[in-house]
């Protein structure tokens, strides 16, 4: 049986034939027999790992194929393509195929059996513009050829002026784990389970070069698997990104002489390495020159000099802490006549208070050249400097370092029994789950038309009616980390499907005609024993927001995945919960105006007035409608560990919420249309009420994809848990305090530097 050499390409399309054990050797095989070449690919510059999802990549390719037991050594080059990566999920892969079927390669064109396979690869992410990444810009002929003196280096250079686009347009990335002694970059056939191990997992990717391989004891003419390769690229420039903000000394109107603004251009970045050689195979820079970046891309602005910039160039730009360097100026800009200067030794410094300790690469690492310590720029990393700028001196620089986006890809299109990965914001899920799918059959799919590229959206689809589409996975059947398997199965490749998850047992409801949008029934509760979760694959959205944001109208809308077609890979669900979670946390003051909380048995009494205890979940986008019915006073959860000894505080009364806004009207002068809150405290039958809860403003936000910090919060939104600290006393209530937290958000430390005007 001959076999294809993939390049993640959709094997659907490939056809293999078997062919005589005694067919004459010397005679030409067709093309239509032949192995084709195949991978998957990853970006191993971060610590997670997604698929391209900006579109189409093109990617040109050197191959090189060393004769088994043998001198001989050929060479070829091509071009592939990487399909958008819809998931972007941690194991995702985008799926890579040829540009065309001229650049197919062969295995049996490159000795076969013999032949040891190492590629070296580059490519702009979500790029298929040739102009900047021409195929004359690497060596190499389209058939596998001897070369004299192989080459494996392209020369390359970022704009001086990036106030463009050349951020995207000139990311090289590079890939060369495939090779004698690369890493993580061969599907070995299994040969005890009889399949290539599964593409998601990172750990199942051998070593080295791609070869031939064969059961144990096999003879050598028996037969076997070519191994498929799996391409890691790593972002080959680094990134350095600048947030200026205005400080004293400005009157903040930007309209007169003393205004906030550049005198001309943005910030220029003094002697950076713009342009050198790219040896592919090293994955390192040779015949590197600098130059000035003279205009940095403005990536934000909000008036004025206030806004941020990034520019990016070749790693190996050095900071100087310490010698005679350490005062070299790095950047400068021009704003209201003052010159302002930024010396290697002030961002050392800033970047210093970074992690520079931790793990095998840290993000930062401080170096010794003699007796002078430096910071050296490195491939894949974005330095991001917070700059506060006075009227006569910066006065702080706060640094953080974050990595780029991984790259990754999938495994070839088949007919594949469905596996699905489960996470509820961030851990695998501990539930009992129904399981649904919907089918949102690609129309452009027929026999002489093969279009994978279907972006199914709809919606609104009735997931209640056919008891096909419905299978409930217990947590007993958990599979490794959060992780199941179904029955079910594509029913071709044109058969493709949306899914949704939501507790057991949950009732789906909808009318028949599909006039309203099939959906289920939340409530809310005294204690949060009722935890309704709803789940779909998700995607980075199409605007660039990384992180699911919940919109009132549309829900999680721009962040689903279309219709997910036949395929190998883990299917990754994001569970997510949709109620909301309030605490209320009473204080007092030990002085004359303290307030006795818990008299005997009696305790304080917190109540939710006019709250819409009800509504339901729309199972297309996850929207929230609560219930126009709204109800009186519903009581808290008391406590069990009431207050502390000196009884000047509780601990939290809770209550589950819908999410919902906080007011039904917010021109309306009527109490009766706003969320409040009720408090009657155990002394002398006082009462304190809170009126308007969406009048309170946030003092803390853990991240803030929906709430912002020092803003009013005036909806509840799902799955965030809010916490209002209410300081009351016989005065009245004189303060009070709330705190959202929903996922981890961390915060830099500011560092003070002086510097020149």
């Amino acid at each position: 049986m001959k076999q294809f050499i993939y390049l993640a390409v959709a094997s659907i399309l490939l056809t293999t034939v078997s062919c005589d054990d005694n067919e004459i050797i010397d005679t030409p095989i067709p093309d239509s027999q032949k192995e084709m070449i195949s991978f998957s690919l990853s970006d191993g510059t971060s610590q997670t790992r997604a698929g391209f999802t900006g579109g189409e990549t093109r990617i040109i390719a050197r191959m090189q194929s060393d004769e088994k037991d043998g001198s001989g050594v050929k060479y070829t080059k091509c071009v592939l393509k990487a399909d958008k990566d819809a998931n972007g999920g941690e194991n995702d892969y985008s799926t890579v195929g040829y540009m065309t079927n001229n650049e197919t390669r062969y295995w049996d064109d490159a000795f076969g059996r013999k032949g040891q396979i190492s590629v070296y690869a580059v490519a702009i992410p979500n790029s298929t513009v040739t102009t900047k990444l021409a195929e004359n810009l690497i060596t190499g002929e389209s058939t596998w050829t001897s070369e004299a003196t192989p080459n494996n280096t392209i020369v390359w250079s970022v704009s001086t002026d990036q106030s463009g686009n050349p951020l995207a347009e000139e990311d090289l990335a590079y890939s060369n784990n495939i090779k004698d002694g690369g890493k993580d970059g061969r599907y070995t056939w299994d040969y005890t389970n009889n399949k290539y191990p599964d593409a998601t997992g990172a750990t199942t990717h051998a070593d080295g070069r791609l070869i031939f391989t064969q059961a144990s004891g096999a003879l050598e003419s028996d037969a076997g698997h070519f191994d498929k390769g799996h391409l890691v690229f790593n972002h080959s420039l680094s990134r350095l990104t600048i947030t200026l903000q205005e400080c004293e000394g400005f009157d903040g109107t930007n309209t007169n002489d003393n205004d906030f603004k550049f005198n001309s251009g943005n910030i220029t970045l003094l002697n950076m390495n713009t342009s050198g050689t790219l040896d592919i195979k090293e994955g390192t820079w040779g015949s590197v020159s600098s130059s000035n970046i003279t205009m940095m891309a403005t990536t934000s602005t909000t008036g004025g000099a206030n806004g941020t910039y990034a520019a990016q160039m070749l790693p190996g730009y050095k900071f100087y802490g310490t010698g005679t360097n350490a005062s070299n100026n790095v950047m400068q800009y021009v704003i209201d006549d003052n010159t302002y200067n930024v010396t290697q030794k002030q961002i050392y410094d800033a970047l210093n208070v970074t992690d520079n300790t931790s793990g095998t690469d840290p993000l930062v690492k401080v170096e010794i050249d003699g007796t002078n310590r430096y910071i050296e720029m490195k491939q894949g990393k974005n330095y991001v400097l917070t700059i506060k700028v006075d009227k006569t001196c910066i006065s702080s620089i706060t640094a953080t370092l974050a990595n780029w986006v991984d790259v990754t890809g999938s495994t070839s299109v088949n007919n594949a029994h469905l596996t699905f990965s489960m996470a509820a914001l961030g851990s695998a899920c501990d539930k009992d789950i129904d399981l649904y799918r919907l089918g949102d059959n690609n129309p452009n799919f027929d026999a002489n038309n093969y279009d994978f590229s279907y972006q199914g959206k709809n919606w609104f689809g009735d997931y209640k009616s056919d008891a096909n589409s419905k299978t409930t996975l217990l947590q007993t059947n958990k599979s490794g980390e959060g992780q199941w398997s179904t029955s079910w199965y594509f029913e071709s490749n044109k058969t493709y499907y949306h899914f949704r998850t939501v507790n057991k047992d949950t009732e789906i409801k909808g009318n028949s005609d599909n006039s309203t949008k099939d959906y289920f029934e939340i409530s809310g509760g005294e204690t949060a024993s009722t935890d309704p979760h709803w789940g779909a694959p998700m995607q980075n959205a199409t605007d660039g927001t990384k992180y699911l944001k919940y919109d009132e109208t549309n829900g999680y809308e721009k962040f689903l995945m279309p219709a997910i077609g036949a395929t190998e890979n883990t299917i990754a669900i994001q569970e997510i919960h949709m109620m909301s979670n309030i605490n209320v946390i009473l204080q007092t003051p030990n002085d004359g105006g303290k307030v006795t909380l818990k008299d005997g048995e009696t305790k304080t009494t917190i109540k939710i007035t006019r709250l819409a205890t009800s509504g339901h979940v729309e199972m297309g986008r996850g929207v929230v409608t609560p219930s126009e019915t709204v109800t009186g006073e519903h009581t808290m959860t008391v406590p069990s560990d009431y207050y502390s000894s000196d009884g000047l505080i509780t601990n939290k009364y809770t209550y589950t919420v819908v999410p919902q806004s906080l007011s039904r009207n917010f021109s309306s002068t009527s109490d009766d249309d706003y969320v409040g809150l009720f408090i009657q405290t155990p002394d002398n039958n006082q009462y304190y009420v809170v009126k308007k809860l969406s009048e309170i403003i946030a003092s803390d936000v853990n991240d803030e994809r929906n709430q912002t910090k020092n803003e009013k919060i005036t909806r509840w939104y799902p799955g965030h848990n809010y916490t209002y600290t209410i300081t009351i006393s016989k005065k009245g209530i004189e303060n009070i305090t709330c705190t959202v937290a929903d996922w981890v958000n961390v915060t830099g430390e500011n560092i003070n530097i002086d510097l020149e005007d």
